[in-house]
């Protein structure tokens, strides 16, 4: 399978220790209204790189929304989001677990609550949602203020 234009192979934001090679991210970084904080990220270099994927999905919904195509490209950056969610979970759990963290069991909690949330804009784009690309932008939006 060939990745998107835009996209490069998971692999190369981590050690495949690390994370499995399950899909495809972008690397770079697009101007946005979501700029990275390097304060707010946890010092695991391959997670942190990870992080870039959440913010540049923003920023390009934005960068879309700005110049009227969001409906254009919600299916393309659900997809990316979807994969992201699902590894990026699995390898900061694995992370966690390797560290002891005393909070694992809460952290899985808000992970698989955000993952279901993602498959259901996934479902909702598939049944052919017109608000989604608005919704889509508050959901990121609000995870952002949450996590970081």
């Amino acid at each position: 399978m060939q990745p998107p234009r835009h996209l490069i192979p998971l692999n190369s934001f981590a050690l495949s220790t690390d994370i499995p090679n399950t899909g495809w991210f972008r690397q770079e970084k697009s101007n946005g209204p979501c700029d990275l904080d390097r304060q707010s990220f946890s010092r695991v270099k391959s997670i942190d790189d990870q992080h870039t994927v959440l913010f540049n999905t923003i920023n390009d919904l934005h960068a879309a929304k700005m110049k009227g195509q969001a409906r254009a490209i919600v299916g393309e950056l659900l997809c990316t989001l979807l994969v992201y969610t699902r590894s990026h979970f699995s390898a900061e759990e694995e992370i966690m677990e390797r560290a002891k963290y005393y909070a694992l069991a809460t952290h899985r909690v808000e992970h698989q609550n955000l993952t279901n949330q993602v498959e259901e804009y996934v479902h909702r784009y598939q049944l052919g949602d017109l608000s989604l690309s608005v919704d889509l932008a508050d959901f990121l939006s609000n995870w952002l203020k949450t996590t970081f």
